[in-house]
């Protein structure tokens, strides 16, 4: 079986990193700090956990959307720990003062979030029990977009050559109708998971960039789970209207439906680990 490795919340531009051994939580084992990869290079709190054994392990960041933190990453941190990869799940809210973004997407800005998972990669590259060439980006919803951001061209500018790349990004129902991602060259392989029902990242925008793209880009895999509302990988999630969140797909600009769906979790995770075996068989050729 091969083995992914889940990067931690935002890993800092700098080798040295701190280690919180006493705090853990739902998010991971132990929570850590480290320095976004912008200009100020903020602090980040990131919660990470490795499975048994030396390593070294592959490695996932995983991403959280508008509403921040949640349930939902701690179990999507267990499905990755039992696959025997580490994870670590990062946290661009709090240490900017804000718990969630859903009402005001410019409170923390897409560049910011980046340049986080930025971090993240920088930290988790350094680890002595990581493999730095392994490093996969993963990403709920907003999350989902800057996982889709962090390996193509909108991302990439101004990276100094030959610093750490992600393997590949896993995007789960990302906002796919931004200008700047239909133009992107995508550098790395993607996986975009999407419900049809979605009514807050509609999947036909997502239809449409990955017929955009070229040749000379990597390749970009796409499944659509019929039926599947925007929230469908938090399986217990009830049939949920949001009425204050931002939608520009609706007509008054605002609410969104949510839901679980445990079938098409069950899928989605299923082509998670064949997307990633893949990558894995690729390197070994």
């Amino acid at each position: 079986m091969f083995r992914v490795i889940v990067l931690w919340c935002v890993l800092s531009l700098a080798p040295v990193w701190s280690a919180h051994c006493g705090e853990g939580s739902a998010l991971g084992d132990q929570a850590v700090d480290f320095a976004s990869a912008s200009q100020d290079h903020q602090q980040i709190r990131g919660y990470i956990s490795l499975p048994p054994g030396e390593g070294p392990f592959p490695a996932v960041v995983l991403l959280h959307g508008c509403s921040g933190t949640g349930k939902y990453l701690g179990l999507w941190k267990d499905y990755f720990l039992r696959a025997g990869y580490a994870c670590l799940v990062v946290d661009s809210f709090r240490p900017r003062g804000f718990t969630e973004i859903c009402t005001d997407f410019k409170r923390v800005t897409d560049a910011m979030r980046v340049a986080d998972a930025y971090g993240a990669l920088e930290y988790l590259a350094a680890h002595p029990r990581l493999k730095s060439d392994s490093v996969l980006v993963a990403g709920f919803s907003h999350g989902a977009g800057i996982a889709l951001d962090a390996v193509s061209s909108v991302g990439l500018t101004g990276r100094t050559p030959g610093s750490p790349a992600f393997m590949a990004a896993v995007s789960i129902f990302p906002a796919c109708d931004q200008k700047k991602r239909m133009e992107a060259k995508y550098r790395a392989p993607v996986l975009i998971l999407i419900g049809e029902a979605d009514d807050w990242t509609p999947a036909r925008f997502c239809r449409e960039l990955v017929d955009a793209r070229t040749a000379d880009e990597a390749p970009v895999a796409f499944k659509v789970y019929p039926g599947a509302h925007h929230g469908f990988t938090t399986p217990y999630l009830p049939l949920t209207y949001r009425p204050e969140v931002l939608n520009k797909h609706s007509p008054t600009g605002k609410g969104a439906t949510l839901a679980g769906s445990p079938e098409a979790t069950a899928d989605a995770q299923e082509r998670i680990l064949e997307f990633l075996g893949g990558l894995v068989a690729a390197k070994t050729r």
